[in-house]
């Protein structure tokens, strides 16, 4: 058997079925060899584990753009005609996963007309708000969804919810009962679910002392980890903080708010919004700013970065921590720590450097984690022991230095934003300007950007 770029040789009815599968997922393979190995593998009986293996590489193929759409057209009709009892997962799978509009209403035609509830929990994924912004725009989906199960789509939502599915469809299916209906009637119809089941007995848990419903499976992981760790008093400090701050302040809970709200003094949340907002005015008056130009590739240009147009959509927590932040970078000791980071990240280009914020004496201080992996000078991978600790943290940080582009890295990028709102979780971006000056920038989960100024 030989291979070569865009083509394959030899007899291929002698090839072994698994090298054909392999083949099929080659991307640089050509369209008609393509074709030829996928008509050779329709031919062959696949045992299960086959069938998984290319199941996996049709779902990628159907999803991927990069593939013309000869072969997606293709790969539709081989899947429906030859793996009927395959097929809601295979083209499930591929739904969850393709951005693209016109394939992903075909696909879910084809889902309608093979009427199994198996492709239901990849249609709650697709339909999942948290991940898909255009919820609004997949009515489609919904009526396919309530073709197949008989049921109104909240119906469908709280099943799943309560029934024994995989914990990211439950929290699919949770964001989107709280997209069609408001949040006191998901409470009053979790409550009256069984909490025999662990994802329950966390919502129950939460929506009862707090208000809060995780939507995510990184909101539901900071709820289950905090759940394990803090002790009953904790909590009521919790409780007593959040319905305080409510009352007075409109306060909205957030798992993501636990740690201010424990580890720092309580005089401090006596204050009000007003006069954090003076204060932090008062913090960048005069102060110089430095934006990345329009012309920086693959990050978003259309976010506000200036306090005062934005200061009333920040939450009080918000507005909080960007006070503290403010107040540690007037320190001599923490310019000169965030200067050592900058610096290490200039001279690694093998990872940014980054890490967690938390609390010493009322003050910010950047804790440096070593990376997960080493993925490249323009990209920060967080370690699994760095994702269990900011569940306990104030936020993330990471530096953005580039030898050549400085100035275009200040700020976050599309990547980040994406991060913070996944993450739940606020992140601080330090970029070297250039040898005198670094600037500062705070991302909230939501997408807001606060530049807190060059020093």
């Amino acid at each position: 058997m030989i291979f070569c770029t865009g083509c394959l040789t030899g007899n291929i009815s002698q090839w072994t079925t698994d090298a054909l599968i392999r083949t099929v997922g080659q991307q640089d393979l050509a369209d008609r060899q393509r074709l030829k190995a996928m008509a050779e593998i329709q031919r062959r009986r696949l045992d299960s584990v086959q069938k998984e293996n290319l199941g996996k590489i049709y779902a990628d193929i159907m999803a991927s753009p990069l593939h013309s759409p000869v072969i997606r057209g293709q790969v539709l009709l081989w899947i429906t005609s030859g793996y009927p009892d395959e097929a809601p997962i295979w083209l499930g799978k591929a739904l969850v996963n393709t951005s693209e509009p016109q394939l992903h209403r075909q696909i879910v035609q084809v889902l309608v007309s093979l009427n199994d509830a198996v492709s239901i929990e990849y249609m709650i994924l697709a339909l999942d708000p948290e991940a898909n912004p255009g919820f609004d725009q997949m009515d489609y989906l919904v009526a396919a969804i309530e073709h197949i199960t008989g049921k109104p789509l909240y119906e469908v939502f709280l099943q799943i919810l309560a029934g024994q599915g995989k914990l990211k469809v439950k929290m699919a299916a949770l964001a989107g009962m709280l997209a069609i209906e408001n949040q006191e009637r998901v409470i009053d119809d979790i409550s009256n679910l069984s909490a025999e089941d662990m994802a329950i007995e966390q919502l129950q848990f939460w929506s009862k002392r707090f208000g809060y419903l995780p939507t995510n499976m990184m909101r539901f992981f900071q709820c289950y980890q905090q759940s394990r760790a803090l002790s009953d008093e904790q909590f009521q400090k919790l409780q007593y903080l959040s319905r305080m701050l409510f009352q007075r302040e409109s306060y909205q809970f957030d798992v993501r708010d636990s740690y201010i709200l424990l580890h720092l003094e309580d005089e401090q949340f006596m204050r009000s919004r007003e006069d954090i907002i003076i204060l932090i005015n008062g913090y960048l008056s005069g102060r110089e700013h430095t934006r990345r130009p329009p012309s920086y590739k693959g990050a978003a240009d259309d976010y506000q970065e200036d306090f005062t147009g934005q200061s009333q959509q920040l939450s009080y927590t918000d507005l909080i921590k960007t006070e503290l932040l403010l107040r540690t970078l007037t320190q001599p000791d923490t310019m000169q720590h965030i200067w050592n980071l900058l610096e290490q990240d200039t001279s690694d280009t093998g990872t940014e450097v980054g890490g967690l914020c938390f609390l010493d004496n009322q003050r910010v201080i950047f804790k440096p984690f070593s990376p997960g992996r080493r993925q490249g000078q323009n990209q920060y991978v967080a370690s699994e022991d760095m994702i269990h600790a900011a569940v306990m943290s104030l936020a993330q940080w990471h530096c953005h230095t580039d030898k050549w582009r400085n100035k275009e890295l200040a700020g976050p990028g599309t990547d980040d934003m994406k991060y913070a709102r996944w993450h739940n979780c606020p992140v601080v971006i330090l970029t070297k300007v250039n040898d005198r000056i670094f600037n500062v920038d705070y991302l909230s989960p939501e997408g807001i950007v606060i530049d807190l100024g060059d020093y």
